[in-house]
Formats: C-alpha cells, structure tokens, sequence
C-alpha cells in the first residue's frame, strides 16, 4: 500500500500540475495589417495592387480562419508541420471562397494567435491564422472595353482591325 502511495502521489501530480494554470500557457498575438498584396488574381500576373478602381467590384467583406496542432516530445517535432504560409494562404483560400463571385481581398489583414502548452516531455502548440478583408470581383474584358479602356493598353478595340489597314500601306 505505501508503496502504491510513493507512485500514485508523483503521478497525479505531473498530471495536476499543468492544468491548474499556474502561468504555464503562453499565447501570442500578431497582428499584420500590411497593405501591399501579391495575390494573383489572373494567370496574366496581374495583382490586386496594380488594379485601378475601375477595374473591379466591391463586395462583402470576408473571414478566413486556418488552425493547426503541433506535438513536440524533447523539442523535436513529431509528425507533419504546417508552416505559416501555408496556413495564411489557405485561411485566404476560404475567405474568397465563402462570397460568391469574389475573386481576391482588397487589404486583407492577417491576425495569428498562437497559444503553447508545455507538459513535462511534450509541448502542444495551438495555432490559429485569421484573414480578414474585403472581397472584390475584376470586371470581365467586356465590360471594361465599354467603359472606355482595359489593362491590355489597347483603349478597348480588337487587334484584329488594325491589321488589313497595315497590310495596304505601302512598305
């Protein structure tokens, strides 16, 4: 019985002790509110930063949120990790999926807790990426033409038209 008490006494407290609170959770809070963006929207290069208010819609705005456990036994990290780009791209991802028609975020915002929770042997950490901004919508090529101008610098007219006219001028 005694000896029970010498094994049963060190184990409740190694299982007591991390959960009364006692400061050992760590959270950390970054918050980025960068205004540049490298968003493509089209397979062209276009971004979202080089678009000119003509050119696309405002819609709602929108929220995406990425979360992901890590388990650390001695430092090292056990099974797959989820890098922090990773996890801000598909937060963004879920955010222009959610509004219909949305095709980029203007200024998205990207708010990043992280929470730890150190055991004896094994750390969990806790992370949570959350993206916040407005949805916009690029106009199609047709309607930007009518508008008096597009992003191609061709003022809106075909190519096509210019080329019988080049082809009678005299060399």
């Amino acid at each position: 019985m005694r000896r029970l008490a010498f094994i049963a006494a060190p184990l409740a407290l190694c299982l007591a002790l991390p959960t009364t609170g006692c400061g050992l959770f760590r959270r950390r809070t970054n918050v980025n509110t960068s205004v540049s963006s490298s968003v493509e929207v089209s397979q062209t290069g276009r971004d979202v930063a080089t678009l000119e208010r003509h050119e696309y819609e405002v819609l709602e705005t929108s929220i995406g949120v990425s979360k992901s456990t890590s388990v650390f036994v001695l430092t090292l990290p056990v099974g797959s990790q989820t890098s922090h780009d990773e996890q801000v791209g598909s937060a963004y991802f879920q955010a222009v999926s959610r509004e219909k028609g949305c095709d980029a975020l203007l200024m998205p915002r990207v708010d990043t807790k992280r929470t730890l929770v150190p055991l004896l042997l094994v750390n969990l950490v806790f992370k949570r990426v959350t993206i916040q901004g407005r949805c916009i919508h690029v106009k199609e090529d047709e309607v930007l033409g009518d508008e008096g101008g597009s992003d191609t610098g061709g003022g809106g007219e075909p190519v096509a038209a210019d080329a019988p006219a080049a082809a009678g001028a005299a060399p």
